[in-house]
């Protein structure tokens, strides 16, 4: 019971801070109704670790590693950017 409530709090807590990052971070489109202020922070953690973990996906590829491999000399690389 102790350890749920923990995992709550945890998740309340991360969700707030990353809620009100987005709402910062996309200032003039904040949301206006109180159901929408839940969705963002019912929606905050788990989107932002979607986020992350496609990312890390995308990073770690073998494609990524091959072009940062041939890349790596140049200081601009349009293939890079691609």
């Amino acid at each position: 019971m102790r350890t749920a409530i923990k995992l709550i709090g945890i998740y309340i807590g991360l969700s707030l801070v990353i809620g009100l990052i987005w709402a910062v971070a996309s200032y003039p489109h904040m949301p206006s109704t109180s159901a929408e202020w839940l969705w963002v922070l019912v929606l905050a953690l788990p989107l932002q670790l979607a986020g992350e973990f496609l990312g890390e996906l995308l990073w770690q590829n073998r494609v990524t590693r091959f072009v940062q491999q041939r890349t790596a000399a140049k200081p601009f690389s349009v293939v890079r950017i691609v």
